[in-house]
C-alpha cells in the first residue's frame, strides 16, 4: 500500500533514487502530523511532530448565489452534506432516503452531489451542486451541522470552525475517525447500511439539540486558533530548522537503524532460549 501511494512521488521527484522506498522512509529525519486536535494522547518519537491542521484555514466569502442562499436561512441555519469523491458507494435508495429526511428539515440543506441519470424530489430548502468550496462553508456562522464521510481532511476542516459533525463512514481510517468524533464530543456516527429516514432524522436532531457538541466543537475550535502558531508555521519552521541543521540526527530514533532481530531483541530472546534449554537438558540429563 505504501509503495503504490508514495513510489511515483518519488520517482517524479528524483527522491533518493539509488535507495528503495523502505530504506528512504527509514532515514527520514522529521515527521509532520496534522491530527492532533482529535488524537488520543499517545507516546511520539522526538522527531515527530504536531503541528494542526495543514489545510484548514479562515473561511473566504461565498460566491453570491450561494451566500444568498445561505443567508437567507434565518436562525435555523444551514447544514453542509458532503461525502467527497465516494457518493458511488452509496446506493440510490439511500440517496433517495437522504433526500427525503433532507427536504423535511427546517435547515437548509447544501448537498454535494451530482445529479446527472438521478431522479429526486428535492425540497425547496435544499441546493444540490457537484462542488462545493467546503471550507467556506464550514467558516460561515450560519452553519450548524456538516453531515460526511469522516475523511480526515473534511473533520479537520470541520474541527477548526467548530461545526458538529455526523459521520457516515465507508472504509479505511474512516471508522476510527468517527469513533474519535463521538469520543470527543463533537459529532456521531451512522453507518450507511443502518441509514434510514428514522435513524438519519433522529442522529440529524440529536445532534443540533443537544448544545453540548457545538460545546465540544467550539473548543477543539479554539485549541486550534490559539495556537501560537499556525500549523503551516509551525512546519515551516521545522522545515527550515532540519535544513539549516542538515538532518535531525540529533532526534532520528535509533531503532531505525537496528537491523530487525536487534529491534525486536530476538538475538536475546535466543540467548535465553538457548540458557533455558541448557538448564533444562542439565535437570534431564544429569543423573
Amino acid at each position: 500500500m505504501l509503495h503504490e501511494a508514495y513510489a511515483g512521488v518519488k520517482e517524479k521527484y528524483n527522491i533518493t533514487p539509488e535507495k528503495t522506498l523502505q530504506q528512504t522512509f527509514q532515514k527520514v529525519d522529521l515527521i509532520l502530523v496534522q491530527t492532533d486536535p482529535i488524537d488520543y494522547p499517545r507516546p511520539h518519537l522526538p522527531n515527530t511532530k504536531l503541528v494542526g491542521p495543514l489545510l484548514s484555514s479562515p473561511a473566504k466569502p461565498l460566491p453570491e448565489e450561494l451566500e444568498q442562499f445561505v443567508s437567507g436561512s434565518g436562525d435555523e441555519g444551514v447544514i453542509l452534506v458532503s461525502f467527497g469523491s465516494i457518493l458511488g458507494e452509496i446506493d440510490e435508495q439511500t440517496i433517495a432516503t437522504m433526500a427525503d429526511v433532507f427536504s423535511g428539515l427546517p435547515q437548509r440543506v447544501i448537498w454535494k452531489l451530482n445529479t446527472e441519470g438521478k431522479s429526486l424530489t428535492l425540497g425547496k430548502n435544499v441546493k444540490v451542486a457537484s462542488w462545493l468550496p467546503q471550507n467556506d462553508i464550514l467558516g460561515h456562522p450560519k452553519t450548524r451541522l456538516f453531515i460526511g464521510h469522516a475523511g480526515m481532511n473534511g473533520m479537520l476542516e470541520a474541527c477548526y470552525h467548530g461545526v458538529p459533525m455526523i459521520c457516515v463512514p465507508f472504509f479505511g481510517d474512516q471508522f476510527d475517525n468517527s469513533v474519535a468524533a463521538k469520543h470527543f464530543g463533537i459529532g456521531e456516527f451512522l453507518y450507511k447500511e443502518t441509514i434510514t429516514k428514522e435513524t438519519l432524522l433522529n442522529v440529524i436532531n440529536t445532534v443540533l439539540n443537544n448544545p453540548s457538541y457545538r460545546e465540544s466543537s467550539a473548543r477543539i475550535s479554539r485549541s486550534i486558533k490559539l495556537r501560537p502558531r499556525t500549523a503551516i508555521e509551525e512546519s515551516a519552521d521545522w522545515i527550515v530548522y532540519t535544513q539549516a541543521l542538515g538532518g535531525l540526527a540529533h532526534l532520528r530514533p535509533r531503532g531505525l537503524d537496528l537491523p530487525f532481530y536487534q529491534l525486536y531483541l530476538l538475538d536475546v530472546l535466543a540467548v535465553f532460549v538457548l540458557l533455558l534449554m541448557g538448564v533444562f537438558c542439565s535437570c534431564l540429563f544429569g543423573d
